[in-house]
């Protein structure tokens, strides 16, 4: 059974829905892991959810989408408000119209204080917003906002104006503009929990937008370095306050106990609403490539959907807004390359299948990693790359033979090579100069110190490959190679060198120095480029 590649729509031999060029730049050419991912299942689920919408307006899609969040799954403060509701005057109705016609005029709201129907305080200022003084992590759609308040009769679709604002915030992406949506989905989505473990403090990662709501109901030292999921995860009573759905999964997901946070660790959100000209929008597939829709100024959709973006990954709520970004459009599901990234892609194809059975079009599968390509060096080992959460390079793992592939992880090396410092080449260059890197291991260790210490290693094992068999000789080179190339039970004083020759994972930054290809894939690398470029201009 065949099938064709669901980016470069090459036919393949084999199951898969993807070849191996293209599974190694899934991450560059899209910006997400394979977390990010639906199944067919997941995609079948969303699209008949929309089915009896197609053809309707977004409206309507909207509607049918949050239809099935309830008043109790929501937060408490959220819920609409009961009995009496306090006076929306007419002089604070006029200010928030005067704030939606400067929007729409001149692009921004003027800087100011501006009450909200709950008595709290939102302030704009030229880089931020807050309410009663602290800062929210993302401004706000203030022309919606302004909307709804400057109109009396729709003063209070929330208990709690502050309250909802501040989720609103964690739970939406502000940009200005967007130039490249790979790089947006790479710097702006997040890891299921802030961290794997937890007593350790990870302040690098962007917080779910739970824990970040949560922190802001905790007591917080000026100085305090801990990290908002940190934070957040230690008060188990705020996270529990916040009431609805999300506080209820995230509270069993804790009680729960086990690998779990390892688990959700490992697994990344992507942005869906992004606040952009002061208007709420959901983020959707069109065309091939991702594309903004207004949300409409309609309370249900808006308490539904973030409420929805507070829950954790593998939740109901969490799945269904990572799908309806593929089943949108009825028509859609598929990501496209443009032109540049497409050249790219199939210069790479041309690449492997000119290596014969030194490599091929069939993806290796590459545990957490997902899927990967492999290639035989000329010093007959063979190597599986893989796509990593960084558009300037990639993984690689170096393997006995070809039967290892599948083990890569389990039974390989892991080589750090570094083609270029800050980078600015198209991803699908740099894969081509890792292929054609490793497949001239030989003459490529001279300048890579990860490959030079493999050999090394090789030439001073003394397990016999053909007598003792492949595993054991392997096994041998993993542990010399684990030990800097000297054997552990040799006895022998480090220096600051030889540290840092032989530390495993090798230090990064130790890589190619000189990414000059060698001078026989130059020139048949060369010529193929000339002729793309006659053909529309490779980059």
């Amino acid at each position: 059974m065949s099938a064709n590649c669901k980016y470069c729509k090459m036919r393949l031999t084999s199951q898969n829905d993807i070849c191996s060029p293209c599974s190694i730049l899934e991450f560059p050419h899209t910006g997400m892991t394979s977390s990010q991912f639906p199944n067919e299942l997941d995609l079948e689920k969303s699209n008949l959810m929309l089915s009896g919408t197609r053809g309707l307006s977004d409206y309507h899609k909207f509607a049918e989408l949050t239809r099935f969040v309830t008043e109790d799954q929501l937060p408490y403060g959220f819920r609409s408000k009961r009995g009496p509701k306090a006076h929306w005057r007419a002089s604070d109705v006029q200010i928030w119209r005067e704030m939606a016609e400067s929007i729409d005029t001149f692009g921004e709201a003027g800087r100011g204080h501006y009450n909200l129907p709950d008595g709290s305080i939102l302030t704009v200022d030229e880089n931020r917003d807050y309410i009663d003084g602290e800062p929210l992590p993302n401004r706000l759609p203030l022309l919606d906002i302004a909307t709804w308040l400057g109109n009396e009769n729709r003063a209070w679709p929330f208990r709690d104006w502050k309250f909802f604002l501040r989720a609103l915030s964690c739970a939406s992406t502000y940009v200005r503009a967007i130039s490249s949506w790979p790089r947006f989905f790479e710097t702006s989505s997040w890891p299921g929990i802030d961290s794997p473990t937890t007593g350790q403090n990870i302040t690098e990662t962007l917080p779910t937008p739970f824990m970040e709501l949560v922190s802001m109901y905790c007591e917080v030292e000026e100085m305090d370095e801990r990290s908002i999921g940190f934070i957040a995860r230690g008060n188990p009573r705020a996270m529990e306050d916040i009431g609805g759905n999300a506080s209820r999964l995230w509270m069993e997901k804790i009680e729960e106990g086990g690998n779990w946070m390892v688990d959700l660790y490992r697994q990344r959100a992507s942005p869906r609403l992004i606040v952009h000209s002061r208007s709420l929008h959901l983020v959707v597939l069109k065309g091939g490539r991702p594309s903004m829709v207004k949300v409409p100024v309609e309370p249900k959709f808006w308490k539904a959907l973030v409420s929805m973006m507070l829950e954790p990954i593998g939740s109901i709520g969490s799945n269904l807004m990572r799908d309806v970004f593929w089943t949108w459009h009825p028509e859609e599901c598929g990501w496209e390359l443009n032109k540049s990234e497409r050249r790219a892609v199939e210069l790479l194809i041309e690449i492997v299948e000119g290596l014969g059975s030194d490599s091929s079009l069939s993806p290796v599968k590459c545990g957490s990693h997902g899927q990967g390509l492999f290639v035989r060096g000329r010093s007959g080992l063979c190597y599986v790359i893989f796509g990593i959460s960084d558009r300037s390079k990639f993984g690689v793992w170096a393997i006995p033979d070809v039967e290892d592939r599948e083990a890569a992880i389990a039974d390989g090396i892991f080589v750090c090579i570094d083609p270029l410092e800050n980078s600015s080449l198209p991803p699908g260059d740099i894969a081509i100069q890792y292929l054609l890197t490793l497949r001239d291991d030989i003459s490529s260790s001279e300048r890579i110190s990860t490959l030079e210490l493999i050999f090394d290693c090789i030439d001073h094992v003394t397990v016999d490959k053909e007598e003792d068999g492949v595993d054991a000789w392997w096994s041998a080179v993993c542990e010399l190679y684990e030990f800097g190339g000297e054997h552990p039970y040799d006895n022998y004083e480090d220096d600051e060198d030889d540290e840092e020759d032989g530390e495993w994972p090798p230090e990064e930054g130790a890589g190619v120095d000189d990414p000059t290809l060698d001078e026989r894939f130059r020139e048949w690398l060369e010529e193929h480029m000339e002729t793309l470029a006659q053909e529309g201009g490779a980059e």
